[in-house]
């Protein structure tokens, strides 16, 4: 995860994530969240990419906040567009939200959290 997550930043134009010991943090946090969120033993197969975005998201979050994030604006760009009968708003008077959780990503995690751990693929084997 850690490679994907840094592709990402750089591909925003971060440069120094790689080598940052916070970014470690924040994705043990992140796995941690999840597999709490999901009840599952592991980040599931289908949650990789999201958790990619939630850690970029709260790193960026973390070094704008310590001001160490400089050049970038997080202000939202866009308040409304519409066309049609589809409405898109993003500005709220408070910029974008890089909480790591943007948008129905909670809703995501709950939906796949399961009453009991899956087992892991071992165990399906017959294995422990």
């Amino acid at each position: 995860m850690r490679e994907d997550v840094v592709a990402l930043l750089e591909a925003f134009g971060v440069t120094g994530a790689a080598d940052d010991p916070l970014l470690d943090f924040i994705i043990a946090t992140v796995t941690e969240r999840i597999k709490n969120e999901t009840n599952q033993p592991a980040i599931p197969e289908g949650l990789n990419r999201l958790a990619v975005e939630m850690v970029a998201g709260q790193y960026l979050s973390l070094k704008k906040g310590s001001g160490q994030l400089e050049g970038f604006d997080l202000e939202a760009a866009v308040k409304q567009i519409q066309e049609g009968d589809t409405l898109i708003a993003y500005a709220q008077d408070r910029g974008i939200d890089l909480t790591g959780v943007p948008n129905n990503k909670g809703k995501i995690l709950a939906a796949i959290r399961a009453v009991e751990p899956l087992p892991t693929p071992e165990e399906e084997q017959g294995g422990e």
